[in-house]
């Protein structure tokens, strides 16, 4: 018997995070990663970018259909879908029709249409390459739809229980599987390393059971669920299991539910999806980076947009490069290498000090001020013109904290005579800006820009003895805007100020 004690974690939680009274069979064992339906949290459990699962959200619908359904494994002939005969020959996973599978077919083809046109729409992106896996590890083909009951095919799709990915791993299985779950990096979201241990733990519970019904119910439920239940009834299938009043509902439902995803996947149009648009196959090229550049850096030199590098690197959940590692080879659109290693060549970082404005709170001291922003008292004394650390309640303190962003510069690049280079200013990355980037990653051409001029911001620094007002009449803006644009709280400014008078 494998010793495993991991499982996916799919189990729906009600919103208080208690377990739904619809999951609870008598004679359940708790799952090893939840407690009392919470899941556990940790490193690399942050929500940052995180979608909600769509199948959490469909999950009242699917529990009152199955309640409907009658016993598990029986076939009710009135049921229009069951007439249907189905070419057991397309399928490598064993597909069936009963009451439950029907149930499915009704909901996708009803009141889940919307969401499961959704599905089908994104199966293109990823089942190639997850088919190639499951085809390299010899197992079924058509566990590739095992994905888009799971996650719709979104790599960021995280359940209520805490299971996060194209496959909701929990962090102990995902860790065992050898998945990389920390501050910066979760693995979990990796499109290939989380297909790859989905592969993994799939055929090491075949190993287990012998059957794939049994094998995919034990990757939701766990292993050793599944088995104590077929030693406490003598079942020998996971339908003759199912009808027992043991297995929760969230794992008895995901055999069926995967059938008729199945089903439905391998002949959309007899099913109702006539005209499905798929998305193109997941593809990109490669770029060695250093450790602590942040992903608009890599979308600056490779002529992409932020959120462009985010969706093709979706486990950098912090999105930045780990610091203190090697080199990390971060993805990148196809085609855009060439230009992003010449312009990589070219990067360089902006540092860039800005000042949160904090009002002195009852109780508050100079102390407890520079503990909470991390800076030192000295600093802080010299930059408020304060000959004393005694503050007063309600004053104004201005406290520095740095602002990283990257720039093209340098030597001239071969095919940018004119040896002007772009800048970028809080690196943004609006459509126009992005588009324009796109185009010239297409041409091949390195990012140029005038630096100071055209529509970018322009930044003042301010002088001694300047105030609000003389810097706003200066440049034609009224204080209020210099204000805004700024994030100012008060009119307060100092010498050595940088202050944006121009909206970008």
């Amino acid at each position: 018997m494998l010793a495993l004690f991991f499982f996916t974690g799919c189990a729906s939680t009600g919103s208080n995070g208690e377990s739904s009274a619809l999951d609870q069979s008598p004679g359940a064992s708790a799952p090893s990663d939840v407690a009392a339906g919470k899941a556990k949290k940790g490193a690399g459990d942050s929500e940052d970018n995180l979608s909600p699962s769509e199948g959490d959200i469909a999950l009242e619908s699917e529990m009152k259909a199955l309640a409907r359904s009658g016993a598990w494994g029986k076939k009710d002939q009135e049921q229009p879908c069951l007439e249907k005969m189905l070419d057991t020959s397309k399928y490598d996973f064993p597909v069936v029709l009963n009451n439950q599978v029907a149930a499915y077919l009704n909901l996708f083809q009803g009141e889940q249409h919307d969401m499961f046109g959704r599905w089908l729409a994104r199966s293109s992106k990823y089942l190639p390459m997850i088919q190639r896996e499951l085809a390299k590890a010899g197992l079924p083909q058509d566990l590739a739809y095992l994905s888009m009951i799971e996650s719709g095919y979104i790599p960021t799709a995280r359940s209520s229980a805490g299971a996060v990915g194209l496959w909701q791993f929990m962090p102990e299985t995902g860790r065992h599987y050898t998945l990389r779950i920390d501050n910066y990096i979760d693995e979990r979201r990796h499109i290939e390393k989380s297909t790859k241990a989905a592969v993994a733990m799939l055929g090491d519970l075949y190993r287990d059971f012998g059957d794939w019904q049994l094998a995919v119910a034990a990757y939701n439920g766990g292993p050793a669920r599944v088995q104590n239940g077929l030693d406490r009834f003598g079942a020998k299938t996971f339908w003759a299991l199912a009808d027992e009043q043991y297995l929760p509902l969230e794992t008895k439902r995901y055999v069926p539910k995967l059938i008729a995803a199945i089903i439905i996947a391998k002949d959309p149009k007899k099913y109702g999806f006539p005209a499905i648009s798929y998305q193109p196959e997941f593809s990109y090229d490669r770029l060695a980076v250093t450790p602590g550049l942040t992903l608009e850096a890599v979308a600056l030199v490779s002529g992409s947009s932020a959120s462009t590098i985010r969706e093709l690197n979706p486990e950098l959940h912090k999105g930045v490069i780990p610091p203190n590692s090697g080199p990390y080879m971060v993805r990148i659109p196809t085609g855009s290498k060439e230009l992003a290693s010449r312009n990589l060549a070219l990067l360089r970082a902006v540092r860039d000090t800005r000042y949160h404005h904090h009002v002195v709170k009852r109780r508050e001291n100079m102390t407890t001020i520079c503990k909470h922003y991390g800076v030192s008292s000295a600093s802080l004394l010299k930059i408020n013109n304060l000959r004393s650390a005694r503050l007063t309640p309600g004053s104004t303190l201005l406290i520095p904290y740095t602002v990283t962003s990257y720039a093209l510069g340098g030597k001239k690049p071969a095919d940018n005579p004119t040896g002007r280079v772009g800048t970028v200013i809080a690196l943004k990355t609006d459509k126009t800006k992005a588009g324009a980037a796109s185009d010239m990653a297409k041409s091949g051409k390195t990012i140029t820009g005038s630096g100071n001029g055209g529509r970018d911001a322009a930044w003042y620094l301010v002088k001694d003895g300047e105030t609000l007002w003389d810097i706003a009449k200066k440049h034609n803006v009224s204080a209020g805007q210099i204000k805004k644009w700024n994030d100012l709280k008060s009119n307060a400014i100092h010498a050595g100020l940088r202050l944006r008078v121009s909206e970008a």
